[in-house]
């Protein structure tokens, strides 16, 4: 169902396995043989409103033919949990960040020689929260 599929929470595949030249070809494959379930011929239209049905549903099929190919070919990433990066982020590079992000606004609201100051605190500051 693509209306569920698109208010859940991200879906990821692992889209690296397609530069695999056998996995490349199984995707085109699968998703050719899920196409031609996609194209079913076209009637003709009496009124706007059946040919925008129409175009909804040819746009949902291709959108769920996508999905199901990605993850049949590559198969899906488990969801990020929320503490993800938790081991990545420090309080130092909280710090620094938040530095940073102070000393940006200091120099966007700057006139004059304050200006140049802030700009190169701002410089420092992002070159340390980059070596950490």
């Amino acid at each position: 169902d693509l209306p569920a599929l698109l208010t859940s929470p991200r879906i990821t595949w692992n889209v690296k396995k397609l530069k695999r030249f056998e996995n490349y070809d199984l995707y085109k494959k699968v998703f050719l043989q899920n196409l031609s379930l996609v194209l079913p011929p076209h009637p003709s239209f009496s009124d706007r409103s059946t040919a925008c049905q129409y175009i909804e549903t040819i746009h949902n099929q291709l959108c769920e033919s996508i999905i199901a190919t990605l993850g049949f070919v590559c198969g899906r990433r488990p969801p990020h949990t929320d503490d993800y990066l938790k081991g990545f982020w420090t309080p130092e590079m909280t710090v620094a960040f938040n530095r940073k992000e102070y000393l940006y606004k200091k120099w966007r609201k700057a006139r004059g020689l304050n200006c140049l100051r802030y700009w190169e605190q701002h410089q420092t500051a992002q070159a340390t929260l980059r070596r950490l």
